[in-house]
């Protein structure tokens, strides 16, 4: 038996009201019960997170699973809540510390190969997460075509420092017998770009770094 909780934030037009997404493996018959003002949108998420962790190497918990989008006065709708389920299965199943979801939000919709889908109605998203004291660590972005590293040497000839976070866990000796292969992970890996971040960077430093990039990939 696990339980864990993991924090999104919901969409309601300009305005993004916290949810916490509250999950509980127990013994028992298989099932997947999501609970919760959930819309058929949003419970349509257990075929996808199933397929979505499966395909990307994790053993689906035989337990049954129970999940509620708290609380349950608010409506729940779209794909938005893939992400932040899987992420609780995985962490009530053992596989990521509760301590490392700490201040940290998950919104996302989930492709049944794993691959993170994205959602409309980000701005708000942000905007409440700043209010909650959800501090954003990383802005990664996907670079396709194998233009990663390029991109990156690009970006460090005009002045603007990159970085690459992180390396898989399940390449790590510490984690790889429990986890095993997860070639999915390991493509996004060799895609993924960490834009720089910080509460200084002012909106005539940011418009500099994506005119860079837009420049590179056109």
């Amino acid at each position: 038996m696990g339980m864990a909780v993991v924090k999104t934030f919901a969409g309601q037009g300009v305005a993004a009201p916290e949810v916490s997404v509250e999950i509980h493996l127990a013994n028992g018959l298989p099932a997947f019960q999501l609970v919760g003002m959930a819309e058929t949108s949003v419970k349509e998420a257990r075929e996808r997170v199933r397929s979505a962790l499966i395909n990307s190497g994790f053993e689906f918990p035989a337990k049954r699973i129970t999940v509620n989008l708290a609380p349950a006065d608010i409506p729940k709708f779209g794909g938005r809540f893939d992400l932040p389920i899987a992420v609780g299965i995985l962490a009530a199943s053992g596989y990521i510390s509760d301590i490392s979801l700490l201040n940290i939000a998950f919104v996302g919709e989930l492709a049944l190969n794993g691959e993170i889908k994205p959602v409309n109605g980000l701005i708000p998203v942000v905007m409440a997460a700043a209010n909650e004291d959800i501090i954003p660590h990383i802005f990664p972005i996907r670079v396709l075509n194998g233009k990663r590293d390029g991109l990156r040497k690009y970006l460090m000839n005009n002045g603007i420092e990159s970085g690459i976070h992180y390396k898989p866990n399940h390449l790590l000796s510490f984690y790889g017998a429990k986890i095993g292969s997860l070639p999915i992970t390991e493509k996004l890996y060799t895609q993924l770009l960490s834009l720089p971040l910080h509460p200084s960077l002012s909106s005539k430093e940011q418009d500099f770094i994506i005119e860079k990039i837009k420049l590179f990939l056109k």
